[in-house]
């Protein structure tokens, strides 16, 4: 089973350093790390992205010298998502043991699946049951899952066949910080299931960068509502 984790930095480099050093002490299936430099400065970060890239097997660093949006970085990661499994990480992100276990495992089992979360430690949830993909000796043909009802700002992983129904991300969405909520809602609408993984939380560091993680302000909460509103209006749920 072949997985590809895609990461986007942009300096802050001893917190990259750390959700990367993170991520690989807690992964025990082999994986591809593709990763988005996005125009930084710090000689440090990029040094460290291309040994690290280098090091595991058939890694990818992508350098951008100018900077371009999040929703253009997400894309060109997922130009080489080829993978059976695709995993959107982002770096203040740290997690558990097994979590890839657990976020495969999912992918797997339940029926029509979308995206699959690692749920944020403080985050409001809700359990839903959901169908699962096959039924195995001595469980229920239906199991309790966290169903998502919130923005979405986790590690997400989803299998890149939905890419052929719900497309790529929106690189004219300009509701900044709602890249991946707009995204998973799209993949929602087209009759895909979202939830959070039930094993697993991830924490989340507080890291200040704007061009990673831009400040969610009520301008544009509004902008995202309006898009939601001309995406339901117009029936348009690819992109």
């Amino acid at each position: 089973m072949e997985t590809v984790i895609c990461l986007i930095t942009n300096n802050n480099y001893f917190e990259t350093r750390y959700c990367i050093e993170n991520l690989m002490s807690k992964t025990s299936l082999p994986f591809r790390l593709h990763i988005v430099d996005n125009n930084s400065s710090d000689a440090r970060l990029t040094n460290y992205l291309t040994k690290i890239t280098k090091d595991i097997s058939k890694g990818f660093l992508y350098k951008q010298d100018k900077q371009i949006s999040l929703a253009e970085c997400y894309n060109l990661l997922l130009t080489t998502a080829g993978e059976n499994n695709c995993v959107l990480f982002p770096v203040n992100c740290i997690v558990d043991n097994n979590w890839l276990d657990d976020l495969l495992t999912s992918l797997e089992m339940i029926k029509n699946v979308g995206c699959a979360c690692l749920r944020p430690t403080n985050a409001k949830i809700e359990f839903s049951p959901v169908l699962k993909e096959s039924l195995y000796a001595g469980e229920d043909v239906l199991e309790n899952v966290m169903q998502t009802n919130e923005k979405v700002s986790t590690v997400i992983g989803f299998k890149p066949e939905i890419l052929k129904v719900a497309g790529i991300f929106d690189v004219n969405l300009n509701a900044h910080g709602f890249e991946l909520s707009e995204f998973c809602l799209r993949v929602k609408v087209n009759g895909y299931s979202n939830y959070y993984i039930r094993k697993q939380t991830v924490y989340k560091m507080p890291i200040k960068n704007e061009i990673l993680f831009p400040k969610i302000i009520e301008e544009n909460i509004v902008k995202f509502k309006e898009t939601v509103n001309l995406m339901f209006k117009y029936k348009r749920f690819k992109k």
